[in-house]
């Protein structure tokens, strides 16, 4: 019943366990956790769904990204979740494919993904692209868009034939379709930037540089081994937080320390992270040992947008209250919100 379950995704990019119910029955949940157990599993729980996909095996979606970025540099998220949404349609499968909503959720916290001011960049092997393909992204070297008549005549100029031409220029996961016009109207363009992305605040280079370092963990990645894992990603965290510093300011209280007096802290409790988000630069800031670090692990005071707010109640501690009454709202230096949003957590109603 596992094996099968792994092979899901296969086909349909990220696949759901609710397709399976009735024929796992009682071994539903038992099956679920085997999965989520994974340490090269992406596992999303919405509401009924329970979403997943295996990074380490042959995949669509995966197979998609590898083509796309052997040519595009960086790409929107949302765009690039719509076109790898739209190409599936062009497939046939007996299983629903993944909304668009959860292609996002996964290509934002991708083992091969990171995440720019850009857009996202593409950290796996790129393949090549086929005959076909190869003349459709030339066809937009001249232009930034282009009409159907316009890609049917530089293609069939190229001796393609209609079905073939239909396939690849509706359902290519290289090229976005806008719809908004209707179907006579389509306008079709590259679904990224082929332009080399220029640094970020931060150090665009210097982020994926820490995160290609951080991601070979996961080429170790098995339970024997994940106290040491653990270890070795730690020292690769603080130093993409505090290499060559000696001063730096803590992200919930703003006050300078000396890196001594700060630690990197996960946004998101390490035990609730995959290792995705575990081995993600962006999962860490440095908060002081001063105060803010206990506050912040234990919920009293949590980051919502880019504002500290209040979060559980400490009673009977009026030093305590005072000294977080110093802290909510105020705001979050932006570097220390680069990455995913879903880190920050909210406490518990």
């Amino acid at each position: 019943m596992l094996k099968k379950a792994q092979g899901l995704p296969g086909r349909c990019g990220i696949a759901n366990l609710n397709y399976l119910r009735e024929e796992l029955g009682q071994y539903y949940s038992l099956v679920a956790l085997l999965i989520e157990s994974s340490p090269t599993s992406w596992v999303r729980v919405i509401g009924d769904g329970y979403w997943y996909i295996f990074e380490n095996r042959d995949n669509t979606i995966i197979n998609y990204s590898e083509k796309v970025f052997g040519i595009v540099e960086y790409c929107n998220i949302t765009r690039l979740a719509e076109t790898y949404r739209n190409a599936l349609d062009g497939r046939s499968y007996k299983y629903p494919y993944p909304p668009t909503e959860i292609i996002e959720e996964y290509l934002r916290s991708s083992v091969y993904m990171a995440n720019t001011d850009h857009g996202l960049k593409f950290i796996g092997e790129t393949t090549k692209l086929n005959g076909i393909e190869e003349d459709l992204v030339s066809s937009f070297t001249h232009g930034q868009s282009a009409s159907f008549p316009d890609l049917d005549k530089y293609l069939s100029n190229k001796c393609y034939g209609r079905p073939h031409i239909l396939k690849t220029t509706n359902f290519s996961p290289l090229v976005y379709v806008d719809k908004t016009k209707g179907r006579r109207h389509y306008v079709y363009s590259l679904v990224g930037h082929r332009a080399a992305a220029q640094d970020d605040g931060l150090g665009v280079d210097a982020y994926e540089n820490y995160l290609r370092r951080l991601r070979k963990l996961l080429e170790a990645g098995t339970d024997e081994t994940r106290e040491q894992i653990a270890r070795r990603e730690q020292r690769i965290l603080q130093e993409w937080l505090f290499k060559d510093k000696t001063h730096e300011n803590c992200a919930v209280c703003g006050l300078e320390f000396s890196v001594n007096t700060l630690v990197a802290a996960h946004k998101k409790p390490r035990s609730d992270c995959n290792d995705a988000e575990r081995l993600d630069p962006y999962i860490v800031m440095p908060v002081c040992l001063m105060g803010c670090d206990y506050l912040y692990e234990n919920m009293y005071v949590y980051i919502e947008g880019a504002e500290i707010k209040r979060g559980l109640s400490f009673p009977n501690a009026s030093a305590e209250s005072s000294f977080i009454e110093k802290l909510v709202g105020r705001t979050v230096d932006s570097k220390w919100l680069l990455g995913n949003q879903s880190y920050f957590r909210s406490p518990n109603p």
